[in-house]
């Protein structure tokens, strides 16, 4: 989701002005308030969902997908079987964005892509993460990503 933007308010009435400019534009600044007070409340919103939130997702699946909604999250992988995480395309997402993976499960766990992606591992090693391995997968540039950390070496 794209940050709400603010819009630009009305030149402001100056106590320089003369009567007429001054009321003129304190109507229309006073009148762009509303709408201005409702973006900024949008985005305040947005920034208490996605700036500096870490929260701890568990998957128990053998199968996950990156999400949105994931965004820096440490993500714990817990299935004791083989698994698997496929990075697709995600729209409107900001460059840099990052998810934080850990494999606590016993096998482990493969990074794959859809279709038009393009997922660069870490220099000398594998899409895969072992037992106890731990990566961030960092969003670079319209669907490319790559993956920094501890997986198995190629």
């Amino acid at each position: 989701m794209t940050a709400p933007t603010i819009p630009t308010l009305p030149t402001a009435p100056a106590p320089t002005d003369p009567t007429g400019v001054f009321n003129s534009r304190a109507f229309a600044w006073v009148a762009a308030l509303t709408g201005w007070n409702t973006a900024i409340n949008a985005l305040v919103t947005w920034l208490n969902i996605y700036v500096n939130r870490f929260p701890i997702v568990t998957k128990s699946s053998d199968t996950s997908f990156v999400i949105f909604d994931d965004i820096g999250a440490y993500i714990r992988l817990t299935s004791n079987d083989a698994k698997t995480v496929t990075v697709g395309e995600l729209e409107d997402l900001p460059q840099g964005s990052f998810w934080n993976y850990v494999n606590v499960g016993t096998s482990n766990a493969t990074f794959t892509t859809a279709d038009g992606v393009t997922l660069i591992p870490p220099a000398g090693a594998t899409l895969i993460l072992p037992q106890n391995g731990v990566v961030s997968l960092v969003y670079e540039s319209p669907n490319t990503y790559r993956l920094i950390g501890s997986t198995v070496a190629a």
